[in-house]
């Protein structure tokens, strides 16, 4: 089971060894992340503050324009009164009623101005004047004369023409002009006037009337004209006005009355003869009512809220003073309208801004591998250099100045100890480097497996060939040699003379030194002999060699100044190698091991037994046998049954059954008789040598 902190662990450890390239896509990275979010904040907080002086500005001019054409749509009522009223003068009814024109001229105004539905006029004494505007186009003349003895109520029809069609008479009536609000409204202010909403006699439905008054020849009223607009005409004209398309426009009165909106069903009708206004907060749950709330909570003319999850804008904005009641218009618009085209706007920026930033880091990743990959390249250089492997060119391009100048210098290092190299042996250190330890002087004890190779007759030989072609000549013989050292995991010592000596087992642990060490023998001598065959063909003089290994406990270590150290071995196992080799000069073999070495590669490669000797510094005897073939699929089974016989043979010598013993080696003699070891026991057989 991992520990808790195991992850944590691995973050702080990748974290303190995190590659190059990290760095340079982070730092990109939190550049471009940082660059682009501020451009996408930045723009979208000026396109907000943008949005929102665009949507106080419209709604000021929107309030502003629908005010002005609500003034417009009701100023031909108030006009046509004042200018009727001025141009009447002093004037009694009876003057009134004989005026055609002005009934014409009332037709014509309704003809005029559709929103109009009514042209009145009504006198102190309760005598009444109205033209009524139908649906149908036709028109309509209500005429009431108090004055009269007999009091009447005149009505004549009119078609579109305006020719009369129909006339009736009636004595019966109860309308009195004097009793309504445009006329109190008139008479009591002495000027013009708009009435609030109320209920229209004739035919029961709300609307507002402008009223002016007229004055007789002291000054006092003596009449009021007046002009209807119903409440539908209102409601119309305000949906027909552009924003009613985006928002919402309605009107209410100084009591918080709503006055107009879209929905008629806020306007209530009590009786036939009693009409109300719905009050703005009697109208729960409807966005009215929260409109008014949030402009009473802000006392703000323009602001922002939520409705049922909506944004809204809105606006409450009071009618010039000059139109004479307190009306306010509000205005109400989702913000979507406005702000809308700016979250797609925002929507695309952001998008673009992605992709670019996309974009952006590919492009830094391949800079950033550019500029990383040369570095990773130099970094494996620097591992071969520190490994010794050298041969291999720095084949890198860059155009960053640094990059060259570390490549060159890298070339510079690896070419100079190339020429070091050469006199180092390459593999020892790269085993040291490998091992970690430190280059101080000391060694340790450790079990080993020597090896010594010595070339026979090459005393003789220095003396008959010159000193270049030598040289060339045992160099060659030396790189072979020294490469299947290597090869077999092995550490070149030293060349002393025209000897080789080499160990396994350090610096490097290797539980297998004697078995790589006998190999590389077998296939050092089957080299040898490749090589003689070759340099004959050549006329160079062959190099027969010599083999003789040991396995023991060695002081290895670091051994000289410090100036100037070998990692070497040195002990008797060392002598003893070298004593082994010459050995084979005895026995006429070609690879001796002692017994050490035999006990620990036995079951992979055949040996000779060859004798017990006495060694120079030894006390007792040393078993020694002779290095014969690695046991592996390819072994001729006639070798492991010669190695057998041979065997048997030497023990029967060494039990004194020389007899015995010699009949056994004539045997093999005559089947190996080029084998020099058989000879030799043989000798031993007949004068009984031991």
């Amino acid at each position: 089971m991992k520990p808790k902190n195991f992850i944590p662990h691995i973050i702080r450890s990748y974290m303190h060894r995190r590659p190059f390239r990290v760095d340079i896509l982070s730092a990109f990275g939190v550049i471009l992340v940082v660059t682009v979010t501020s451009i996408i904040w930045y723009s979208n907080m000026k396109g907000s503050q943008a949005i929102m002086e665009l949507m106080d500005n419209m709604m000021s001019s929107v309030s502003k324009i629908v005010i002005e054409r609500t003034e417009n749509y009701l100023l031909p009522a108030s006009l046509m009164t004042s200018v009727i009223a001025q141009v009447a003068g002093p004037v009694d009814f009876k003057q009134i009623l004989d005026q055609d024109k002005l009934e014409e001229y009332m037709i014509q105004v309704l003809r005029g101005y559709p929103q109009l539905c009514r042209f009145n006029f009504g006198d102190q004494y309760g005598n009444f004047l109205m033209v009524k505007d139908f649906p149908d186009g036709t028109f309509g003349t209500e005429i009431i004369n108090r004055t009269d003895p007999e009091p009447y109520l005149v009505w004549k029809y009119r078609n579109a023409d305006g020719n009369i069609i129909k006339t009736t008479k009636s004595s019966t009536f109860d309308y009195d002009p004097r009793s309504r609000p445009w006329y109190i409204g008139a008479s009591e202010n002495k000027e013009q006037y708009w009435t609030e909403v109320y209920l229209f006699h004739s035919d029961k439905r709300p609307g507002i009337s402008s009223s002016y008054p007229v004055f007789d020849k002291n000054g006092n009223v003596f009449g009021v004209f007046a002009i209807d607009i119903e409440l539908d005409k209102i409601l119309e004209f305000l949906q027909e006005h552009p924003i009613s398309r985006f928002g919402t426009v309605f009107i209410v009165d100084e009591h918080d009355q709503v006055v107009a909106y879209p929905d008629l069903s806020f306007l209530v009708t009590k009786t036939e003869s009693d009409f109300a206004l719905v009050a703005v907060d009697e109208l729960d749950g409807t966005i009215i009512k929260e409109t008014f709330m949030v402009h009473r909570r802000s006392g703000k003319s323009k602001f922002f809220f939520k409705y049922e999850g909506t944004d809204y804008v809105g606006s409450i904005t009071p009618f010039p003073a000059e139109f004479g009641n307190n009306w306010r218009i509000g205005i109400l618009v989702e913000t979507d309208l406005f702000v809308g085209p700016l979250h797609t706007a925002a929507y695309v920026v952001s998008a673009i801004s992605f992709i670019i930033l996309i974009i952006a880091l590919l492009i830094a990743s391949l800079i950033s591998r550019s500029i990383s990959r040369p570095i990773m390249i130099l970094t494996e250089e620097t591992k071969k250099i520190k490994n010794l492997y050298l041969d291999e060119k720095i084949n890198l391009k860059s155009h960053i100045l640094e990059i060259q100048l570390i490549r060159d210098a890298l070339s510079i290092m690896k070419t100079s100890l190339q020429a070091f190299n050469k006199y180092v042996p390459s593999a020892l250190v790269r085993q040291l480097i490998e091992t970690g330890e430190e280059a101080r002087i000391g060694g340790q004890n450790k079990e080993l497996t020597i090896f010594f190779s010595d070339i026979e007759g090459f005393t003789s030989l220095s003396e008959t060939v010159d000193a270049d072609t030598l040289f060339i000549h045992i160099s060659e013989y030396f790189e072979a040699l020294s490469k299947i050292v290597t090869e077999q995991r092995g550490t070149v010592d030293k060349y002393i003379g025209d000897a080789i000596m080499a160990f396994w087992g350090a610096p490097v642990q290797d539980d297998q030194h004697a078995y790589f060490a006998c190999k590389t023998a077998l296939l050092c001598h089957r080299k040898v002999q490749e090589l003689n065959r070759k340099w004959k063909q050549e006329g160079k003089p062959p190099l027969p060699t010599r083999f003789g290994i040991h396995t023991g406990q060695t002081v290895v270590g670091n051994v000289g100044s410090t100036e100037r150290m070998n990692y070497s071995v040195m002990g008797d196992s060392v002598n003893l190698a070298s004593r082994l080799e010459r050995i084979n000069i005895v026995y006429g073999t070609h690879i001796i091991v002692s017994e050490n070495t035999y006990f620990h590669a036995r079951d992979q490669f055949i040996f000779k037994k060859l004798d017990s000797v006495k060694v120079k510094g030894k006390s007792s005897e040393l078993m020694v046998y002779e290095l014969v073939a690695e046991k592996d699929e390819n072994l001729d089974p006639a070798i492991e049954a010669f190695c057998n016989e041979f065997n048997n043979a030497v023990d029967l010598y060494s039990s004194h059954k020389l007899k015995d013993a010699f009949a056994l080696f004539k045997v093999l003699h005559d089947r190996y008789p080029e084998d020099q070891s058989i000879s030799f026991f043989m000798k031993r057989c007949q004068t009984g040598t031991f």
